[in-house]
């Protein structure tokens, strides 16, 4: 039976493709800051040294730009028989038909050293994830956001997808 997501924004370039609203936002806010902040913290070395454009500022500020214009795509999309995933270097996409459950669980990545548990971000934003019908959880750091959001997101793949919703908790 096809599955039909809902609370999905409108339709991109591509057909039968559609993003989901929540998951990304947050990391696409830290990524141009951060990465606004490198870019800037280059071009006012580069006036200090009155050097010009040497090639590591180039390179440099390159890959401050490429992480900005890459961020502009990060987030979930469904297309017609996969969830895609799109984060900082890897466009993940996992079979819908693989899926079990949708996830949910603290926050664990750049901004807390690859751990979760009861930290100032963790305990304020969260991250999706499937579980696979081999029993493999697989949770994307690039979905962080709010609570409130995460809970309205899974609650929408949830019921979107016809699949139940859970939440991990870290011991």
């Amino acid at each position: 039976m096809p599955r039909k997501v809902v609370r999905m924004t409108g339709p991109t370039s591509r057909s039968k493709q559609q993003r989901v609203e929540g998951p990304g936002k947050l990391a696409r806010l830290l990524a141009i800051l951060i990465w606004g902040v490198w870019i800037a913290a280059h071009c006012v070395g580069a006036t200090v040294r009155a050097e010009g454009l040497d090639l590591p500022f180039v390179l440099s500020a390159s890959v401050g730009m490429f992480f900005i214009v890459r961020s502009l795509f990060f987030g979930v999309w469904i297309e017609d028989d996969s969830m895609k995933i799109i984060s900082w270097c890897i466009t993940r996409r996992v079979s819908v038909n693989s899926i079990t459950a949708i996830l949910h669980r603290p926050y664990a990545g750049l901004l807390t050293g690859g751990a979760g548990g009861n930290n100032l971000v963790s305990s304020r934003t969260k991250m999706i994830g499937v579980r696979l019908d081999s029993g493999a959880e697989r949770f994307w750091p690039v979905t962080i956001m709010g609570n409130a959001q995460s809970r309205r997101t899974v609650k929408a793949l949830s019921e979107g997808l016809q699949l139940p919703a859970e939440s991990v908790i870290d011991v």
